[in-house]
């Protein structure tokens, strides 16, 4: 279920929020809550922290969230479950931006929430694809070929299958005017995902086909929503805001120095988190900093296991990636994470960090090469000139980058892989320039500049050429 928040921002004499929001309702024991909300202005360098208290005051749930640009935010499945979550009653949450802050309840009633089995997803599944098939054919009227792949789906007893037919469904006649098949509840924050990977592919962030990647996976979220499991459809969105979060990370602004009152907010967070890298005795070290009142002389400390912790997270995401370039990543990630979860100090814990860091940037670069790697792949005949041409080079980085011994070599082919990543980018934006400027009806012989400078690209002997 899902408690949303709009953060609105009114003007008199001076800017400030006005926070607009509801008392909601009743939630069962055991039900899986997502909180989804809209910043109205951003502040800059500023953290939104959520936090959940339970009826008899204890806190049930802390997270700490980074807005995207449009000013989205999700949270992290919150399960309504255990001796602190799981408590009859009325609950209270509490939301803080900069100097704002929030607050609404809901109850969670006496009545526990039963989990569906397997048989039942799948038959919700099959009818789910049925009727969207069903949605589809009325306004496009889906070919044979299409019909065909969607009813061996619906006779296979495979979740994933079904899935991927769903996905490919929607992924290829998706437009707004579906939004509505998607729960209420859903719907908004699903909504906000596409419109924020729809707004990048626009402003030439990322290729055609990331975003397709993208969608995907926030497709995938709706299925699994829709279907009944909805902890893995909150955790699949969440992802993706991550996800999006990390796609342009050299866009991302310097993160400030942390006042106190965030150092202990983010930190409280941290140490709720279920998939946290910090054992029981880091988190009972930190406790007795914040206790002790010292938390201020550990500033530089804490801040550097925020950012250990933050990476740490991005890791999770990609270690879930089904590629072969993040191989290494993937495997060199699993020690080091079983590594962070046996240190017994903090001190232990941020001495660390340089492998974290060095596993982080391994994992933005080999991001870089996604589109790439899309791009190459395809079929499609206004790509088969350029694929041909850099087809050689790309196998051979590649190779070297899947048959990498140590992330160091990740890193030292920087180089190569922003080269290759520029050369589709070139591509992608003259090929853009060309679509608006015929569509703007601008002056033909600047079309016919554009069009010229793409058949160099596309006409190069080299790499090198089109750099």
């Amino acid at each position: 279920m899902r408690l949303g928040f709009d953060l609105c921002e009114t003007r008199n004499h001076s800017s400030e929020f006005d926070f607009i929001i509801d008392n909601f309702g009743d939630f069962d024991k055991g039900e899986p809550l997502f909180i989804y909300g809209q910043v109205a202005t951003l502040l800059d360098n500023s953290f939104l922290i959520m936090q959940i208290i339970n009826p008899e005051g204890d806190l049930c749930q802390i997270q700490q969230l980074v807005p995207l640009p449009n000013g989205a935010f999700i949270t992290d499945a919150i399960p309504l479950k255990g001796r602190i979550c799981g408590l009859t009653g009325e609950y209270e949450v509490k939301l803080f931006y900069g100097d704002y802050s929030t607050t609404a309840n809901f109850k969670v009633t006496g009545k526990s929430m039963s989990e569906p089995d397997s048989d039942t997803l799948i038959k919700s599944a099959k009818n789910l694809l049925s009727k969207s098939m069903s949605i589809v054919d009325k306004k496009f009227d889906i070919n044979s070929t299409i019909v065909s792949g969607m009813n061996d789906a619906l006779s296979s007893n495979d979740l994933s299958v079904i899935e991927k037919a769903y996905v490919d469904l929607w992924a290829e006649f998706y437009s707004d005017e579906f939004l509505s098949e998607i729960t209420p509840i859903f719907r908004p924050a699903v909504s906000s995902a596409l419109d924020s990977v729809s707004q990048m592919l626009t402003d030439g962030e990322i290729s055609f086909d990331i975003s397709k990647s993208i969608d995907k996976i926030i497709f995938s979220s709706v299925f699994y929503y829709e279907i009944g499991d909805k902890t893995k459809a909150i955790d699949l969105l969440s992802d993706v805001f991550v996800d999006i979060r990390n796609t342009n990370p050299q866009k991302t602004p310097a993160t400030k120095t942390l006042t106190f009152d965030e150092l202990e907010e983010t930190l409280l967070n941290l140490m709720k988190k279920s998939d946290t890298v910090m054992s029981r005795p880091v988190k009972e070290e930190i406790g007795f900093i914040f206790a002790r009142g010292t938390a201020p002389v550990h500033a530089q400390e804490i801040s550097d296991l925020i950012d250990l912790l933050s990476k740490a997270r991005y890791l999770d995401v990609v270690s879930r990636k089904q590629s072969d370039l993040y191989r290494l990543v993937k495997t060199n990630w699993e020690g080091v994470k079983l590594s962070l979860e046996n240190k017994e100090t903090v001190e232990d814990l941020i001495a660390s960090s340089e492998r974290v860091n060095h596993l982080h940037q391994a994992a933005i670069l080999l991001k870089e090469l996604e589109d790439v790697d899309r791009f190459i792949s395809s079929n499609s005949d206004e790509n088969s000139d350029l694929a041909n041409l850099l087809m050689p080079d790309w196998k051979d980085l590649k190779s070297k980058l899947e048959f990498a011994s140590s992330v160091d070599d990740i890193i030292e082919s920087e180089i190569q892989i922003k080269q290759m990543k520029q050369i589709i980018d070139i591509s992608s934006r003259i090929t853009k320039a060309v679509e608006i400027s015929q569509t703007s009806g601008v002056n033909p012989t600047l079309v016919s500049d554009w069009k010229s400078l793409l058949e160099k690209v596309k006409n190069a002997e080299s790499a090198d050429e089109i750099l």
